[in-house]
């Protein structure tokens, strides 16, 4: 049977079963068949734990990716396509790798490091596009020797030509091959559909208000696995008590997307920033292994608290900002009282990012002192 005591809804095992829940659901790529999944299954637990909860739809321009592949004489070479992804047809593109004129050739390219596609990235892609080539491969920086995925634009269209990514340990033989071949299969959708998880408990004039992203490029056991699993223990925890503050709770698909469902959250959903007392956001790589972690607010009031629960969390010690990354920065740049835990971690974006990437012992401390953070910022409301 529940009870109020925090460390039964923050147990390790509690939440580590949560991300392997929402791992198993599938690539949680925005508007694809496990990210709809995924949407149906929050608000079920929302409905479950007695909120009242809903699924908010919102449209963006997605690819459905059916299939992307890359040989290098003839060996099959792991690859995902940057987004938004130009097709190749039914059939692959054949050639050499360009060495000296680019025309028609197929080019491969070192980009920065990176999560995103920043104005650097297309400053290294965009003369290869200008000098003629038929595709690009990109090799992404990373520390596990896996691709890494990059985020896109909201308004990102196609690229001009097919472009693939691969991972650093793959540069030598794909330099040296012979003929390479890429294909990527999927289809183009203006107005795919993606949704918002939205439920809320309690009626009192205090509000407090708990967001995470639902969605990215692969499973994201520790990228967004952490994030779902405190969302709904913080969840479960307010529909267990009796307390005057009203609170929301918001899963926004879109992430890889130019953070779009957070951006039609706020335009069209979200209460007045002087209408939230409280707001947490569990952003990327809570607690994971490798991660480089912040735990960030706007509001120096909070900063005795954030001592007092995460002082035992070594790299978790708040700091002040109001450049934040991540869907944290449109919260404090519209004025919300704030603070948040986001970062990355060894395999960020990489489709090795399964539930090994976390554990219940990494889990439970950071659950907990969320919990006991939450708690001591709604006694002072």
């Amino acid at each position: 049977m529940d009870t109020l005591d925090p460390q039964h809804f923050t147990t390790g095992e509690f939440l580590f079963n949560d991300v392997k829940a929402y791992s198993a659901l599938g690539e949680h790529r925005t508007a694809g068949k496990a990210d709809r999944d995924t949407s149906a299954w929050l608000v079920k637990q929302l409905e479950a734990f007695g909120f009242t909860s809903k699924l908010v739809p919102f449209r963006v321009r997605q690819f459905q990716l059916d299939a992307a592949r890359l040989t290098a004489n003839g060996r099959s070479i792991p690859c995902f396509p940057l987004w938004l992804p130009r097709a190749t047809g039914s059939e692959p593109i054949r050639g050499a790798i360009a060495r000296g004129s680019m025309k028609d050739r197929i080019a491969i390219v070192r980009l920065p490091k990176g999560g995103s596609i920043t104005p650097a990235h297309i400053a290294v892609i965009q003369p290869l596009i200008e000098g003629g080539v038929a595709a690009i491969i990109c090799v992404t920086p990373s520390e596990s020797g896996e691709l890494i995925a990059l985020n896109s634009t909201a308004d990102a269209a196609p690229w001009p030509v097919p472009i693939v990514l691969v991972g650093p340990t793959e540069e030598m033989n794909l330099r040296g091959a012979i003929e390479v071949a890429i294909s990527i299969q999927g289809r183009d959708d203006p107005r795919a559909e993606a949704f918002l998880t939205v439920g809320e408990i309690g009626t009192g004039k205090r509000r407090i208000l708990i967001s995470t992203p639902s969605s990215g490029w692969f499973h994201c056991a520790g990228e967004r696995g952490p994030g779902i699993a405190m969302w709904l223990a913080l969840a479960r925890w307010s529909s267990h008590r009796e307390s005057p503050v009203r609170y929301t709770f918001v899963a926004s698909s879109g992430h890889e997307l130019g953070e779009q469902g957070m951006h039609s959250f706020l335009a069209g959903l979200a209460p007045r920033p002087d209408e939230v007392d409280v707001w947490l956001h569990l952003g990327a790589s809570i607690a994971a292994r490798g991660s480089t972690r912040r735990l960030m607010t706007n509001r120096r009031e909070w900063l005795p608290v954030f001592s007092r629960n995460f002082g035992s969390i070594g790299d978790l010690q708040p700091e002040i900002t109001d450049t934040p990354p991540g869907e944290l920065a449109q919260l404090t740049k519209l004025g919300y009282r704030c603070f948040g835990i986001a970062g990355g971690h060894t395999l960020f974006h990489s489709a090795g990012d399964l539930p090994s990437t976390t554990s219940a012992a990494m889990l439970e401390p950071v659950g907990q002192a969320l919990l006991r953070t939450i708690a001591d910022l709604e006694s002072k409301l």
